[in-house]
């Protein structure tokens, strides 16, 4: 697997820092500077499958309590859904809910866990922060016995589950996607991928496209590590000047993107080349991304992450837990994101998944 020309393996693809720089709230995965926007079913409504033993919402044992969402970045889009949604559900359900976005301060996310562990907090929500970062505050709530929950975070000693997409699932449906339409459309052509390195879920990703191209034999035009501080404008200006490398009829033919903000910038940037002939791949299903399929715009494809599933798992399984059951067995839980492309996007609103999906639940 190269890089511009540069090994890269898979142990050190794997290998991320411990930080993250301000500007990119990725993970669920969104980046910075975006508001809370509506979700498109009620947030009371058990979106969770039928059939497995931990589906049904049920917040009855949270009615009183007090909990806490913290995470390095909250304004980020898909994350800020699943705030609102959380925010609405304590309303209609009688539990109070506290929120901080921390502004990619660790240390201030470990400290705001031990505040609401030491002051009383029934429950503590951790957003779009990896796990292995808040080793100080998860031991904090588990001193005061305190449960923990995530949403995309993954799993660490300490925190009762993680909700989240499968993200190997995810990654490789876009990579089927972009090899599909390559193929379709006379083989022969290269892609190009940004990636964030420090955050577990968008290597995971990322992996799944390199992968796959690697095994049809695609070129790897370019592979950009976004900058944190610059996110957007980053994106845009490295599409545009790729679109001037590789100008219309050339070998470029795809964009991956690992999230949906990213994934627009791009789209913009091909927009404003008037380019057809390159089309994006990105995760998140937001608007925008989703607004683009619709009008057969540069948006090939974006997975929808259902942050109407993953906030209803997150509290029930808190409830759970809070009501004296132990936390799942396999701390890791999947809800389906989808494939949305020109054959599936509704006409309006984000598209949900088919809810939890317990690949092992012990």
């Amino acid at each position: 697997m190269t890089r511009d020309g540069n090994p890269l393996s898979r142990r050190s693809f794997f290998a991320g820092t411990a930080g993250v720089g301000a500007g990119l709230a990725l993970t669920a995965c969104s980046t910075s500077g975006g508001t809370a926007a509506s979700t498109a079913a009620a947030p009371g409504a058990a979106s969770t499958a039928t059939g497995a033993s931990f589906t049904a919402a049920d917040f009855a044992s949270l009615k009183g309590k007090q909990i806490g969402v913290v995470g390095i970045n909250l304004q980020g889009p898909t994350v800020a859904r699943s705030v609102q949604i959380m925010t609405e559900l304590s309303a209609e359900h009688g539990f109070a809910l506290q929120s901080v976005s921390t502004a990619f301060d660790l240390a201030r996310t470990n400290d705001t866990m031990r505040v609401w562990a030491d002051t009383g907090f029934d429950a503590i929500v951790v957003a779009n922060t990896e796990a292995a970062n808040i080793t100080e505050g998860l031991a904090a709530a588990n001193r005061a016995g305190v449960p923990v929950g995530g949403f995309y975070c993954g799993v660490a000693p300490g925190l009762a589950f993680d909700v989240g997409a499968n993200e190997f699932i995810s990654g490789n449906r876009c990579a089927t996607y972009i090899q599909q339409r390559l193929a379709a459309t006379g083989g022969g052509k290269g892609i190009a991928i940004f990636g964030y390195t420090p955050l577990a879920n968008l290597r995971e990703r990322e992996l799944c496209v390199t992968t796959q191209a690697d095994y049809f034999g695609t070129p790897i035009l370019l592979r950009h590590e976004v900058n944190a501080d610059s996110s957007v404008p980053d994106v845009q200006n490295t599409t545009a000047n790729l679109l001037t490398k590789y100008p219309q009829g050339g070998e470029l033919g795809a964009v991956f993107v690992g999230w949906d903000q990213g994934g627009f910038a791009a789209v913009s940037a091909i927009e404003s080349a008037g380019r057809d002939d390159v089309f994006v791949v990105s995760i998140d299903g937001e608007e925008a991304n989703l607004d683009s399929i619709r009008q057969g715009g540069p948006q090939g494809a974006t997975v929808v992450n259902d942050m109407v599933a993953v906030s209803n798992v997150v509290l029930t399984q808190l409830g759970k837990i809070i009501g004296g059951a132990a936390p799942p067995q396999n701390a890791q839980l999947y809800v389906d994101a989808p494939l949305i492309t020109s054959a599936n996007v509704p006409a309006g609103g984000v598209p949900q998944g088919t809810g939890l999906t317990p690949f092992y639940a012990g």
